[in-house]
């Protein structure tokens, strides 16, 4: 959110450093804080390193390709939902993920190197630990999931393949069971507090 706010200020004073687009008073943000914010944060060279670092972060490449997916801005549950209306059953994780890291709507070839990787793994390890049919595998295992990312170092803030749900939590059961073992399985407790809530609670106690 205050990244795309960023973007629009400087396209409006057509300008690529924020620094200059002090007095923007287009947006939702007041213009004595979205100064203040200039001033205070963003024009800081704190805060540029950790942004181009993150940039940097954004932008590497793993197992050959960019880390991406198909899902759109569509949230991960809402394609769990749809699927399971379709299927007239609830989905398996494998097929919501291949359905948002495959083209052509989970038919096509996958996104990038790093789903095929992960997904041919997982698949594969499910079918050593279970059996080879799949139709008495267990909904999600994720401690297999865990070992086909390489563990929760290789994804930093979240576990890889849950979109931006925070900590893993389920987007196949309401019962989040399914978040909670991959969280349990995976990683510590995570603080995953949205850049745009923290830098805005750095002027309400002002």
């Amino acid at each position: 959110m205050m990244e795309e706010e960023r973007s629009r200020a400087k396209k409006n004073f057509g300008v690529n450093d924020i620094a200059e687009c002090k007095g923007y008073n287009e947006g939702w943000i007041r213009v004595d804080i979205w100064d203040r914010l200039i001033d205070n944060v963003w024009n800081t060279e704190a805060w540029k390193n950790r942004s181009q670092k993150a940039k940097q972060n954004r932008i590497i490449e793993k197992h050959g390709s960019i880390t991406k997916h198909t899902g759109g801005s569509i949230p991960f549950l809402l394609h769990a939902e749809r699927m399971a209306k379709q299927l007239n059953r609830k989905p398996t994780y494998g097929e919501v993920f291949n359905r948002t890291h495959k083209r052509a709507k989970g038919l096509g070839d996958y996104i990038d190197n790093k789903s095929k990787s992960v997904s041919d793994l997982y698949t594969s390890s499910m079918s050593q630990k279970y059996g080879a049919d799949e139709s008495c595998h267990p909904e999600f295992d994720p401690q297999l999931w865990c070992d086909a990312i390489g563990g929760m170092e290789t994804t930093q803030t979240h576990v890889y393949g849950f979109g931006t749900t925070p900590r893993g939590k389920s987007f196949l059961s309401p019962t989040n069971s399914i978040g909670e073992a991959c969280s349990t399985a995976c990683s510590p407790q995570v603080d995953q507090t949205p850049h745009s809530n923290t830098e805005l609670i750095i002027y309400e106690k002002k």
